[in-house]
């Protein structure tokens, strides 16, 4: 079980990554009040703002649901003691010197398994 947080973190370095970017500025093309705390369930299939949901968005929560369960499977882990799959997207604005505005975002996993979470945290930022 302890390998979740091995999952945890490449689901969160994953997400940031340049080949989610797409997804991650539609988000960022809204206004920062609808944006600044994004909860997606993997499992559920949900996110939070629910106004969020497009099938564009949709399309990714699928995407990493999809990749999430070969992941488990091959660490020998029964999908049924998976008891939540969560990513937490928090946005802030950031004044660098010289520069525009920037958005920084924290990503926050966490796979809670047999009452115990296995979290990881990665950071990002785009100009």
């Amino acid at each position: 079980m302890n390998q979740l947080t091995g999952v945890a973190n490449n689901l969160a370095h994953s997400i940031i990554s340049s080949t989610n970017q797409h997804h991650l500025r539609q988000f960022e093309s809204l206004p920062l009040e609808k944006t600044r705390l994004i909860e997606i369930d993997l499992l559920k299939e949900t996110i939070k703002p629910d106004n969020l949901i497009t099938d564009s968005v949709k399309s990714m929560i699928l995407h990493y649901k999809k990749w999430f369960s070969p992941e488990i499977k091959t660490l020998n882990i029964d999908e049924k003691e998976i008891e939540g799959t969560n990513i937490r997207i928090e946005t802030d604005l950031e004044t660098m010197p010289g520069k525009a505005m920037i958005r920084k975002y924290i990503y926050n996993v966490i796979i809670t398994a047999k009452r115990k979470e296995y979290k990881k945290e990665a950071k990002a930022s785009w100009q």
